[in-house]
């Protein structure tokens, strides 16, 4: 059984995903590492059990079966390895998400210090726009992937059933910068034979510019940036990166003591046998 077709069964069977999002999601693996040889090859790598033996899909199937009807049945030991793992996948990605939200700070502090500045670099404050929407669109990605509605998101959903904050305009705004060939397109098509009109800065007093007519404005007194006359508030996404961060904390603590139950448990099962 080759690697792929593992994966494969696995999320169709175990995580409810249709074929089609399967499917869409190998086109993407597949898209994102063309570059890539080796991982790309790892697809067609032959699935075997711990003595080397290649599994079959027969095999697999009923074990997944039989995870799925019998979970509760089967041993203490095995219950508590499983949420070892979900535990340890929670740390790996809570980690990943502090660690781009302290990007995401970073970057907004370096944008507000330079429009301060008397003489501004305009150039920088974008280089700094740039950073800080690459980092907080990474955040939301990351924190979307652990609500995800599949087996390790049913066992986190407590900590996310109340969420009070929408992240799409941290995605919109990561997708106008890094699809920012099609951007230019649309302006041409929008704006043929008018002067280019990009990386305006503009306050209360300026006269003359409309939003619209540019690639790319900051209102500095607002920390506003349009983009072909798109408005994403940098205040708002920052606010929403500190939700995030709230409850990713919560989870951390959560996971972390769960960690030290769950070890607890099981090394007085392990101790009995």
């Amino acid at each position: 059984m080759k690697a792929e077709d593992f994966f494969r069964l696995s999320m169709e069977q175990i995580l409810g995903v249709d074929k089609p999002t399967i499917d869409k999601h190998f086109k993407k693996f597949r898209r994102e590492f063309n570059k890539v040889p080796g991982v790309i090859d790892s697809l067609n790598n032959e699935v075997t059990d711990r003595n080397g033996h290649p599994l079959n899909v027969n095999d697999i199937s009923q074990d997944i079966e039989k995870f799925k009807t019998h979970f509760q049945e089967l041993s203490p030991q095995f219950i508590a390895i499983f949420y070892l793992h979900i535990f340890s996948w929670v740390k790996l990605f809570t980690g990943e998400i502090k660690l781009q939200i302290e990007f995401t700070k970073l970057s907004y502090s370096e944008y507000k210090k330079e429009k301060r500045k008397e003489s501004i670099n305009t150039k920088k404050i974008f280089l700094l726009i740039h950073h800080f929407s690459v980092h907080i669109a990474n955040v939301c990605k990351l924190f979307d992937k652990l609500t995800t509605p599949n087996v390790k998101g049913s066992i986190l959903a407590p900590f996310f059933d109340d969420i009070d904050f929408d992240t799409t305009s941290m995605k919109v705004l990561r997708n106008h910068l890094e699809h920012f060939e099609e951007r230019l397109d649309a302006w041409s098509y929008l704006h043929i034979g008018k002067p280019v009109l990009d990386m305006n800065i503009i306050n209360s007093s300026t006269k003359g510019i409309n939003v619209e007519d540019c690639l790319r404005v900051l209102d500095s007194e607002q920390d506003i940036i349009y983009i072909l006359g798109e408005k994403f508030r940098l205040k708002e996404l920052y606010k929403i990166a500190g939700k995030i961060e709230s409850r990713i904390l919560e989870l951390e603590k959560w996971a972390n003591n769960s960690v030290e139950g769950t070890r607890r448990s099981l090394a007085a099962y392990r101790a009995n046998l």
